[in-house]
């Protein structure tokens, strides 16, 4: 992982989501020789900006999202990967055509061993969806949430 470096008064952001991460509101140290400030520097890592603000006011200002709010943002990330991996591995089209060729007396395209597995595809997706959910859910920590890989997840069953 590649960090960067920066100074000044200001906060972290998420490139992906603009979701604030962290304020940087460290004491500034003086230089006894000058008396000018030695600004902090603040490890970033790859995928985060450094913003910087021009006074302490405009710093208290900001907001970071609460523990809930993180929660509440990452489930509906993994919500919608669940409904990505069943797109693109069980799609509804192929539920849909197999009811409607039973419901017109036709042949179906998929046999219902074949019929089966799709569901339990479609059944496996969700319920990984349910048990990452759960594990954010018991995650009690701002950094645990914002390091937490939902697509990486061992629970997913494709």
């Amino acid at each position: 992982m590649n960090f960067t470096t920066t100074t000044g008064l200001g906060y972290i952001k998420d490139d992906v989501t603009g979701r604030i991460v962290s304020k940087c509101d460290f004491p500034a140290k003086v230089n006894i020789m000058t008396g000018k400030p030695i600004p902090t520097t603040h490890l970033i890592k790859d995928g985060y900006s450094f913003v910087e603000v021009v006074s302490r006011a405009e710093l208290d200002a900001i907001t970071l999202q609460t523990i809930d709010e993180l929660k509440n943002e990452l489930i509906g990330f993994v919500k919608a990967e669940a409904s990505s991996r069943i797109l693109l591995h069980a799609p509804d089209y192929k539920v849909l055509r197999h009811k409607e060729q039973i419901d017109a007396g036709l042949q179906t395209t998929l046999t219902s061993v074949d019929y089966s597995a799709l569901l339990a595809v479609r059944q496996a997706i969700r319920s990984a969806s349910k048990v990452i959910e759960t594990e954010i859910m018991g995650i009690s920590d701002i950094m645990g949430l914002q390091t937490f890989n939902i697509t990486s997840n061992k629970a997913w069953p494709i």
